[in-house]
């Protein structure tokens, strides 16, 4: 799982959470896997300092409610010729494959898939030497004013 290589002594995660995130309908076992998917990529093609940002805000896509989940890293970026095909069932990139990084390729294209089943879409940004954020959108209910005095008392116990 890629959960074990999220131990604190190797990688350095700087979370950046809204306060009362409004809620998602859609089965969360399905989009932690496409997080867990995000943040192990993030671990594994990152740069030297083994940093990854996860941030979760919420927003509007033509009026519609969302909630954007972003994992970040400092890594060499993804050329521009691989981006095309990076959710690409089986595509492993050029310096992967140098590497001999392991992975099958499905990853990112499971990502898309599960983000896809719910309505949502999954966009990334790179640049060259400075490393990579991809960002899972999904449809939400309306932020709900009410919870977010509980939410962040919640947060506040629990971090």
């Amino acid at each position: 799982s890629s959960l074990t290589l999220l131990e604190p002594e190797h990688v350095a995660i700087e979370r950046d959470f809204i306060p009362n995130p409004p809620t998602i309908v859609g089965d969360g076992a399905a989009l932690r896997s496409a997080v867990e998917n995000l943040v192990a990529n993030a671990v594994k093609y990152g740069g030297r300092d083994r940093w990854v940002g996860i941030k979760v805000e919420h927003g509007r896509q033509r009026r519609r409610p969302e909630v954007w989940i972003t994992v970040s890293d400092h890594g060499d970026g993804i050329p521009a010729s691989e981006l095309p095909h990076i959710f690409d069932p089986f595509y492993r990139g050029a310096d992967a494959v140098a590497r001999q990084v392991h992975g099958n390729g499905l990853g990112l294209s499971l990502v898309r898939q599960i983000v896809a089943a719910h309505g949502g879409r999954v966009t990334v940004m790179t640049r060259a030497g400075a490393g990579s954020s991809f960002t899972i959108a999904l449809p939400s209910a309306e932020p709900d004013p009410r919870t977010s005095a509980v939410a962040s008392q919640l947060q506040t116990t629990h971090s």
